[in-house]
C-alpha cells in the first residue's frame, strides 16, 4: 500500500510540475551555466516490491509462514547520467536490495511442540546501462554563452543490465522422509540478464542540487543452483519506487 501511495504522490507532483512549466515557458531558476551540464549523479533510497511468483516462492510460502510481501526490500541505488543530446542521457546505474524475514514451519513443530524456526534472505544487485528521455526542455540558452536550467525535469527511460542475486535460508528444517529435524544453511547464487523501464522527475532547488524520484520495473529470471537446484528459475522481477538527491556537473 505504501508503494501505491508513493506512486500516486509522484503522479500528482509530476502533473503539478508540468502545469507550472506550461504556465511559465522559461521555468528558469536562479543561476545559470555557461553551457549545459555534462552529467548528473543521483543517490536514492526506496522500496523494491518483489514479484515473488514462481515455484521457489510458492514452496516457501506453502511450507513456511512467509508471504509475498516478505520479499520486499529497502533499496539503495546510484545513477550517473551523461548528457548525449538536448533531450537524451546515457545512464549507468547500480542498486542493492536485501529482504530479511523470520518464519516457522507451517505444518510441523518439534518434539516439545515448539516452532521450527528459519530466517530467509533475498539479495538483488542490478548493474545497468540505459537511455533516458526528458519530455520537457531541461533548460534555455540565453545569448551565446549562458544556459539557464529548468526547475522541473520529468523523464522516461529504459535499459538492460546484469542482475546478481543470492537466496539464503538458514535455521531448522523438517526431513519429510523420516520427519527428523536438522539445522542447515541453504543457498543459491547466480547472475541473470535483465531489462527495465522507468519514469520519474527531478525538481531543482538551484542550478546544481535537486530532488529526484521515480518508479522502475525490472524484469529478470535466473537459474537456481546448489541447495535449490531442481526448482524452476527464480523470478527476480519487481517494481521499485525511490527518491533522493541529484547533483549536476
Amino acid at each position: 500500500m505504501r508503494l501505491i501511495y508513493f506512486l500516486r504522490f509522484l503522479t500528482v507532483a509530476c502533473s503539478a510540475g508540468a502545469a507550472s512549466t506550461a504556465a511559465s515557458p522559461a521555468n528558469a531558476q536562479d543561476g545559470f551555466f555557461f553551457k549545459p551540464p555534462a552529467a548528473t549523479v543521483e543517490l536514492r533510497i526506496g522500496r523494491n516490491a518483489a514479484n515473488a511468483s514462481g515455484e521457489i516462492f510458492r514452496h516457501m510460502i506453502d511450507n513456511f509462514t512467509l508471504d509475498s510481501h516478505d520479499f520486499a526490500a529497502t533499496s539503495i541505488s546510484a545513477d550517473v547520467a551523461f548528457r548525449g543530446a538536448p533531450a537524451w542521457d546515457v545512464v549507468l546505474g547500480i542498486a542493492h536490495a536485501i529482504s530479511r524475514a523470520a518464519s516457522e514451519s507451517r505444518d510441523y513443530t518439534d518434539q516439545d511442540d515448539q516452532p521450527i524456526l528459519q530466517q530467509t534472505r533475498l539479495t538483488r544487485m542490478p548493474v545497468t546501462a540505459g537511455a533516458r528521455y526528458y519530455v520537457l526542455a531541461r533548460g534555455q540558452a540565453l545569448a551565446e554563452h549562458a544556459w539557464v536550467p529548468a526547475r522541473f525535469t520529468p523523464f522516461v527511460g529504459a535499459g538492460v543490465g546484469l542482475m546478481h542475486y543470492r537466496l539464503e535460508q538458514m535455521g531448522d528444517f523438517v526431513n519429510y522422509e523420516d520427519l527428523s529435524i536438522f539445522n542447515d544453511l541453504l543457498e543459491s547464487t547466480g547472475n541473470s540478464a535483465m531489462a527495465y523501464g522507468e519514469a520519474g522527475a527531478a525538481y531543482w532547488f538551484n542550478q546544481r542540487v535537486g530532488l529526484s524520484g521515480g518508479a522502475r520495473y525490472t524484469y529478470a529470471k535466473a537459474g537456481l543452483r546448489r541447495d535449490f537446484e531442481g526448482f524452476e528459475d527464480i523470478n527476480l522481477s519487481g517494481l521499485q519506487a525511490s527518491a533522493g538527491f541529484a547533483v549536476r556537473f
